[in-house]
């Protein structure tokens, strides 16, 4: 006669003191044993992608210009027809190009010497002619 062991039919004519026994049992293991050996797999394959990580380099900010729409740091294609376009040091202080500002006309289209520039690149609230009328006095 060959007798087939069914475990959770002879967990489930467990006694009492056997179910008392066999929980605590089985949440002490997977507390100090299993999680700590989850944990520890865990830790490895993270140091591992850490590892597996390319090192930092130095950026070239002609190449790699995170406010440049142009992607010139991982497409050779683009680096190649926009090779001619340089945005670093494109913008001032006022993160724009007065030379190239889209507004520029707006404000007087007949502006050809710059003498209206400070209406749309303003460091402080005074105008030309105030900077006019303190240099008078």
């Amino acid at each position: 006669m060959s007798f087939k062991l069914n475990p959770l039919s002879a967990l489930g004519r467990l006694g009492y003191a056997g179910h008392l026994l066999f929980y605590p049992l089985v949440g002490a293991f997977y507390v100090y044993v299993v999680s700590p050996k989850l944990d520890e797999r865990s830790k490895a394959a993270e140091q591992k992608e850490w590892d597996m990580m390319p090192k930092a380099k130095k950026v070239d900010p002609d190449l790699f210009n995170p406010f440049s729409p142009i992607p010139y740091h991982n497409n050779l294609e683009l680096k190649y027809a926009f090779a001619h376009i340089n945005m670093h040091n494109h913008l001032n202080s006022n993160q724009i190009n007065p030379q190239t500002y889209v507004w520029k006309s707006y404000h007087n289209s007949y502006d050809h010497n710059n003498k209206n520039a400070y209406q749309y690149n303003w460091t402080s609230v005074h105008g030309a002619i105030d900077s006019n009328a303190h240099a008078h006095h």
